[in-house]
Order: structure tokens, then C-alpha cells, then sequence
């Protein structure tokens, strides 16, 4: 409910196992009647009032996270989740629930074939079907099986490939010498 009364538009939930926790899920970020969530917009995203409510219900996405094998087998009870709009997988909890030998190896068959029935369970209930792919050559080769939101970076790795890059180019400039020409906006 935070993060949605922040105005986050969609919220992935973790670790879920069964139809009840997906069903908790969904209630906590819909406002009643269909749910549970209570009216606190920390910003005003939406608007106020009933405005707010009902913008709220259509603009928000929920995704139960597919990552254990609790979660593998009741994937069809998940997809029926009134609210729901979406099954993301989370590859490496899922290869670690499933008990397979390679770690978020997106080339294991066992692996494909547990995500080949997420995609199914997930357009036969009308719901959008995605994953966490490690890198974008991943995030395509899952986009071509038919996942259809990918994610294809995470966060902090971005950052610190871009600050290792800042970094390697700063001592790259101090070793060949490179001096900084002042322009028109520096003062001093």
C-alpha cells in the first residue's frame, strides 16, 4: 500500500505460493470493495477522492512473482486471481526452488520448460506473462519465447557499470593527460 500511495504505478510481489497469498496481495493494493487498501495517497497520483479510487484500480499493475516451486505448482490457482494482471518469474529463486544444478540458467531445459507453462498458464487467463532476463541478449531470447514485459537490467548493476565507466574514463584522461577546455559557463 506504501509504495502505491507514493504513486508507483505497479508493484511485483514476491515469493508467492499459493491462490491465498495472491489473493492477499491483490487485496492490499485495491481499494474496497474489491480490496483492502486504504485511502492514504501520500501524492496525489491519481487525483482525490473516488476520482482517485477509481483511476487508481485501472492504472495500477500487479504481478504475483513465480519463484518457488510452490508457486510452479499452483501456477493455474495464481492465474485465477481476480486483480492479478500479470505471472513474473524470478529465474534464479525459481532454479533454486525447483532444485536444479545450474543457477538461473535461462538455456536449462527443466528451466524452459517451467517457464514454457508460466507463459501458458499466464495467456490462457488473460494475464501478461514476464520475467527477470540478466542481460539484454537474455531479455530477447525471453521476449522471442513470449514473454511480453522483461526486464532486462537491474538497478544497482547499472549504476556501477556506469560508475566503473566514469571511473576508467577519468584515469584513462589523467594518464593520456587530457586537460578539461574551460567553456563560456565556467567561472573562476
Amino acid at each position: 500500500m506504501r509504495s502505491l500511495d507514493l504513486g508507483f504505478r505497479g508493484v511485483i510481489c514476491p515469493m508467492v505460493g499459493s491462490r491465498a497469498e495472491s489473493d492477499a496481495f491483490v487485496a492490499a493494493c485495491r481499494y474496497p470493495p474489491v480490496g483492502t487498501r486504504s485511502y492514504g495517497p501520500i501524492q496525489a497520483a491519481f487525483g482525490r477522492g473516488r476520482d482517485h479510487t477509481s483511476a487508481a484500480e485501472e492504472a495500477i499493475l500487479l504481478f504475483a512473482m513465480i519463484e518457488t516451486a510452490s508457486g510452479l505448482a499452483n501456477l493455474d490457482e495464481i492465474a485465477t486471481t481476480p486483480g492479478l494482471d500479470g505471472l513474473f518469474v524470478g529465474p534464479a529463486d525459481l532454479s533454486l526452488g525447483m532444485g536444479l544444478d545450474t543457477f538461473a540458467d535461462l538455456t536449462d531445459p527443466a528451466l524452459l520448460a517451467a517457464l514454457d507453462s508460466v507463459i501458458t498458464v499466464a495467456l490462457d487467463h488473460d494475464l501478461v506473462p514476464g520475467i527477470h532476463a540478466p542481460s539484454p541478449l537474455d531479455a530477447a531470447s525471453m521476449a522471442r519465447r513470449g514473454f511480453r514485459f522483461v526486464s532486462c537490467a537491474v538497478d544497482d548493476d547499472l549504476l556501477r557499470d556506469a560508475a566503473d565507466a566514469a571511473l576508467r574514463a577519468t584515469r584513462d584522461a589523467e594518464t593520456r593527460g587530457v586537460r578539461r577546455t574551460r567553456s563560456p559557463s565556467d567561472t573562476g
